[in-house]
């Protein structure tokens, strides 16, 4: 009995060790089996999503451009409004029902049916997403109006860069003098054909990092100012740098070609009248909406800029959304009754940038923003008639590429067609 026990002592030891062994190999594997499913999920999602793009444009956008824009371009206009408005809330399937991430809208929201001029901080790039959500809780019909300034190395990007032209975005070089003339024939034409619009800049002129933030902060207190305390970056108001962000020039822009017209009419009173002219300028943008934007976990803690990079896109494209709530706060202004000079847009900016930082500051400590909460329900069966509308169109698509040798060749045309007038950029398109 006695040389029993060590025996017995030494088989559990090894069976411990064994059943140890066993578990680590268990939970590694697991740990595999559940990366290999988010990256497959996100891997499915994206295709969907580029391919619900890439059809959309094949099917829709692209014949409307064939065969109706020549003729009745609002009609054109109207139908690539209801398709990107369309594509935009389908992607709310991900973003929100996929990862159960609750919208909290607060402050004075846009009334329905203004044209606005959108200017917010830029937290990250999933900052567009959640633009559609709430303009969705506003007016659902205005998601498909949203437009945005973007730098224009993004006109190089197949499919997205292709349709973002098509979607009226404005490309810019962030050279001064090139990008004077562009927006203004970009707003010439959208004075012509009476465009209504959600016009999105970023007076920061880039996504918040920590190398941002550094240099934002060492500029700040140059100029004597006192850095933000939140994830803030110091707003671009010199001349050369609202060629980048859009901010000053459009307000002056609204002001000073209105002014043309105006002088303009009396030439061409007899053909369009200039009254008819004054009222297409003056129905364009007439609102200003000052948003703040920040996104919390599940304990309701801020998300900080790290936490919110590149693979955060990944994340939410495989249902692990770092991203529980959404935090959104609108301010609404007149645009008529906005500075005009120089020094007074760089101020006022600057003075909106440090409602921002009391605001996110105040969000950090309390865990909402100050003011009423518009608890819209997006109602789930409207983006779920969207999704399923361009699955079909994909599929369909899918489908004909395979089977048809007329619709592969049509598709190659387009698509050449489509990277040259990104590439061109015309600003009358």
């Amino acid at each position: 009995m006695k040389n029993e026990l060590p025996v017995s002592l030494s088989a559990v030891k090894s069976n411990s060790l064994l059943w140890g062994f066993l578990s680590s190999v268990l939970a590694c594997l697991s740990s595999i089996i559940w990366r290999f499913k988010r990256v497959v999920v996100a891997a499915i999602v994206l295709c969907h999503c580029a391919a619900s793009a890439f059809f959309g444009l094949i099917f829709v956008v692209y014949p409307a451009a064939i065969l109706i824009r020549p003729f009745h371009r609002p009609l054109f206009y109207q139908a690539a409004r209801v398709l990107f408005g369309g594509y935009w809330l389908s992607c709310l399937m991900f973003t929100e029902w996929m990862n159960f991430t609750a919208i909290r809208l607060s402050g004075e929201v846009p009334k329905s049916g203004e044209n606005v001029l959108l200017i917010l901080n830029h937290k990250c790039n999933i900052d567009s997403m959640y633009i559609w959500s709430a303009i969705a809780r506003v007016e659902l019909g205005a998601v498909g109006l949203f437009k945005a300034v973007v730098k224009s190395s993004i006109k190089y990007l197949p499919i997205y860069g292709w349709g973002m032209k098509t979607a009226g975005f404005i490309y810019i070089s962030r050279s001064w003098e090139q990008d004077r003339a562009h927006i203004k024939r970009w707003a010439q034409a959208v004075v012509k054909d009476s465009l209504a619009c959600w016009l999105t800049i970023y007076p920061e002129g880039t996504r918040f990092t920590e190398s941002a933030k550094k240099r934002s902060d060492e500029q700040m207190l140059k100029q004597g100012l006192q850095p933000y305390r939140t994830e803030l970056l110091m707003p671009r108001t010199s001349c050369a740098c609202c060629a980048a962000t859009g901010l000053h020039f459009q307000l002056c822009l609204l002001r000073r070609y209105w002014a043309t017209l105006a002088a303009q009419g009396t030439a061409v009173d007899m053909v369009q009248g200039m009254t008819q002219i004054i009222r297409s300028l003056d129905g364009y943008i007439n609102t200003l909406c000052d948003m703040t934007i920040a996104y919390a976990r599940k304990d309701g803690q801020l998300l900080s800029s790290t936490e919110l990079g590149t693979q955060c896109l990944g994340r939410i494209f495989s249902g692990d959304s770092p991203v529980s709530t959404v935090h959104i706060h609108c301010a609404v202004h007149k645009v008529d009754e906005l500075p005009e000079g120089d020094e007074q847009v760089a101020e006022w900016t600057q003075d909106a940038w440090q409602r921002k930082d009391a605001l996110l500051y105040t969000l950090a400590r309390t865990g909402s923003f100050p003011g009423a909460i518009h608890q819209v329900a997006l109602p789930f069966q409207v983006v779920a008639l969207r999704f399923f509308v361009f699955m079909a169109m994909s599929w369909g698509g899918v489908y004909l590429l395979w089977t048809s040798s007329i619709f592969r060749w049509y598709t190659v045309f387009a698509c050449l067609a489509s990277m040259l007038l990104a590439i061109a950029d015309p600003p009358e398109w």
